[in-house]
Formats: C-alpha cells, structure tokens, sequence
C-alpha cells in the first residue's frame, strides 16, 4: 500500500513539473504585472492600428501595447497584425511575398518600433507563424537585446517559437497565447485538445499565459495558473475588463482607453513560517549580542570610575 502511495506521489510530482510554467524573476514580473496592453495600439475608432500617431498616444496614457509581428521576404522584421495588408490597410500586397522597400510606406520595422517606444511602456510582441520562423525569433531576440529595454516581451501561438526563446534567450520574458479547443476547427481532434488545454507547457514553459476571454477548457484552468502570470485577450468592453482585473495580471484591451492603465502593483512576496521562524532568531541572537556589549561598555566604565577616584 506504502509502495503504491509513493508511486502516486511520484506520477503527481512528475505531472505537476511537466505542466508548470517556467516561471520568472520578481524584479521580471514586476514590470509586465497588472498592465493593460492595446492590441496594435488601437485605443478609439479612429486609431489606424500599429500607426504613430496611436502608439503615440498609448505612451502619454501610460498605456502598454501588444502587437504582432511578420518577417519579409527579404528577411526584414515588421509590425502588423496580418500577413495579407489588405485586411488592414488597403494595400495588396503580403508581408511574405514582399520585400520591405515595397511596403515601408505602410508597415514599420521591429527596430523602428523598439526606438519609437523607447521603453517607455512595456511591450508584448506576439511572433506570428510564418516563412521562417526562427529568424523571426533571432531577429527579434537581437533587436530586444540591441535596445537595452527589459520591458519587451515575447508571446505566440506556436509553442515551437516560444520553445526557441526557452531555450536561447532565457531573459527574454516569454508567453503562450491560448483559446478554447472549439476555436481551432482547422485542426484535428488531439491537436485541439493539445492547444485548447495550454499542454505544450512542458515544452516551451510560458512564464506568463493570455488565454482568450471565454470560458478555459477544464486542464488550461490548472496549467494556466501553474509558475505563470495569468493573462486575457482581448477585451473590448471597457466595464468587463475592469470586472477582471481581480483575477488577470496582464489584460489586452482593444478600441479604449483604460481609467488605470497599471491596475495593480505585484503583491508583497508572503514569508515561509519557516523565513519568519528565522528572521525571529536572527533579531533574539541581535538583542543578545547588543545586551552583551552594553553590559561590558557600563563594566568598562564602573572600572574606568573606580580607578580615578
């Protein structure tokens, strides 16, 4: 029975280490914590997404953004939400199938971005799949790295990319964006359930998690709060997104201006009873060491008076 009880503890730990998220630094998550992020700096009607002047506008708020980005086909990283521009900006042309002289009128490099920015409010930069995927990510880690900024981070779909930033750009904050199996109809059965269910945790190891907002399938409930910042995308409703932040630490928002773009402050890390019970007998073995040395400075200066009279 013993053997048996043990074996389960083990299975438990086991599954509890390969579905947990990576983790992160306090000083790390102290940046990217209680934000709100505009997708593709869209605050009103009237924002002209990933332009200037909305990105301009994002930054006088205090305001973060989250925004997507696409290599070219001369191996040029740019911001925009698609692939296809005429989705968003009337132009007929793909990202992919140009070269960044053919579309700079329309679309800004990553490292224009980054400068314009400046690290003034943090940045979540989704990687979208594309014609190659890991120079998209070296790209990317290399123009992060280039600016000096620690409030950029990293978020994509595919667990393969963020994988990649596990596994060479460790100090690049990293996330896994997510939504219910019921959204991903193109896959397979088993591939839904995978992606629905966050289960590609324990390969790339998310340290933060932006789950769309719908009901979590049931496992991405438990994994999505396992060594990860609990996030949502995106929200459009301004009094529905204030409903949530009690319960997400990083909302993207989109088509309005939030009343407090940094919602909360990272709570105060709580003590072990162990750390406490320590730092207890640290301070009693402090109050000795001090009584010690008052006792000898008033012997010293009883036989200092003794000795002149």
């Amino acid at each position: 029975m013993i053997i048996y009880l043990f074996l389960a503890l083990l299975i438990f730990v086991f599954l509890l280490n390969m579905f947990s998220g990576g983790g992160s630094a306090r000083t790390q998550r102290q940046i990217f914590h209680g934000n709100y992020y505009a997708e593709d700096a869209v605050t009103s009607e009237d924002d002209k997404p990933n332009s200037r002047e909305s990105i301009e506008k994002c930054i006088e708020n205090g305001l973060g953004i989250k925004t997507e980005l696409f290599i070219t086909a001369d191996r040029q990283v740019v911001v925009s939400a698609y692939d296809d521009l005429s989705r968003q900006y009337d132009v007929d042309k793909k990202i992919s199938e140009s070269d960044l002289d053919d579309i700079q009128d329309t679309v800004m490099t990553l490292p224009q971005l980054i400068e314009l920015v400046d690290g003034r409010v943090p940045m979540i930069l989704e990687l979208k799949t594309g014609i190659n995927n890991e120079l998209l990510c070296r790209y990317t880690a290399d123009a992060i790295k280039a600016s000096g900024h620690a409030n950029i981070g990293v978020a994509s779909f595919h667990s393969g990319i963020i994988s990649w930033f596990k596994t060479r750009e460790k100090k690049i904050f990293r996330g896994l964006i997510a939504a219910p199996a019921s959204d991903f109809r193109s896959l397979s059965k088993f591939d839904r359930f995978m992606v629905g269910n966050m289960l590609s945790v324990s390969e790339s190891r998310p340290q933060f998690a932006l789950y769309r907002n719908k009901p979590q399938d049931a496992l991405a409930k438990l994994i999505s709060k396992l060594g990860t910042i609990e996030g949502v995308w995106t929200l459009t409703d301004k009094e529905e997104a204030k409903a949530l932040e009690s319960s997400k630490t990083m909302i993207v928002c989109r088509g309005f201006m939030p009343e407090m773009p940094h919602y909360e402050d990272l709570p105060e890390r709580q003590k072990s009873t162990y750390e406490l019970q320590a730092e207890k007998k640290e301070a009693e073995k402090a109050a000795r060491r001090q009584a010690r040395e008052e006792y000898r400075r008033q012997k010293e200066a009883e036989k200092a008076e003794k000795k002149d009279k």
